[in-house]
C-alpha cells in the first residue's frame, strides 16, 4: 500500500493520528486533502486540564454555554461532527503531560476525543486528533 493510500485510510477510520506514522508537520495539509477541516489549538502554556479546555473551546469557536468539562467537549465536538460535511481533525500543540494539574486528566481527555471519532464513523464522517506531549519532546536534564 502506498504512503497517499495509507493516508486516506487514517483519516476514513479516524482517530489518533499520533501513532499514524503521519508527521505532525504534515498533519494540516493531509486533512485538508481529506477535505476535513482543520484546527490547530496551541495547549503549550495550559497548565491545567480547564485552561486546556478553554484553549480547545477557543480555537474552535465553541458557544459561550460550553460547560468546561470534559462532557461538554463531547457534546461540542459531535455537534462539530455532525455540522461540518467530511469531518475534522484537531491538533492539540504542546501538551503539559507532566503537569501535576493536568497529566492525571490527559487520559481522559485522549479517550473523549476516541469517543467523539466513533461517533463520526456511525456517522460516515471521520474526526482526527493529533497529540504532541510537550513533555514527550523534552530530555530530561542529566545532573
Amino acid at each position: 500500500m502506498n504512503a497517499k493510500n495509507e493516508q486516506f485510510n487514517i483519516f476514513e477510520e479516524g482517530g489518533d493520528l499520533s501513532s499514524s506514522g503521519l508527521a505532525l508537520d504534515r498533519c494540516e495539509a493531509a486533512a485538508k486533502s481529506a477535505q476535513l477541516d482543520f484546527f490547530e489549538v496551541q495547549v503549550g502554556r495550559a497548565k491545567s486540564k480547564s485552561a486546556v479546555l478553554k484553549s480547545i473551546a477557543r480555537t474552535l469557536d465553541f458557544p459561550e454555554h460550553f460547560g468546561s468539562n470534559l462532557d461538554a467537549l463531547y457534546d461540542c465536538l459531535t455537534d462539530m461532527v455532525v455540522e461540518h460535511p467530511k469531518g475534522l481533525c484537531v491538533v492539540l500543540r504542546g501538551l503539559h503531560t507532566r503537569e501535576p494539574a493536568l497529566g492525571g486528566h490527559v487520559p481522559a481527555l485522549r479517550q473523549v476525543l476516541e469517543d467523539a471519532a466513533a461517533f463520526a464513523r456511525e456517522r460516515q464522517r471521520c474526526f482526527t486528533f493529533y497529540i504532541e506531549e510537550l513533555d514527550a519532546m523534552v530530555e530530561p536534564l542529566e545532573p
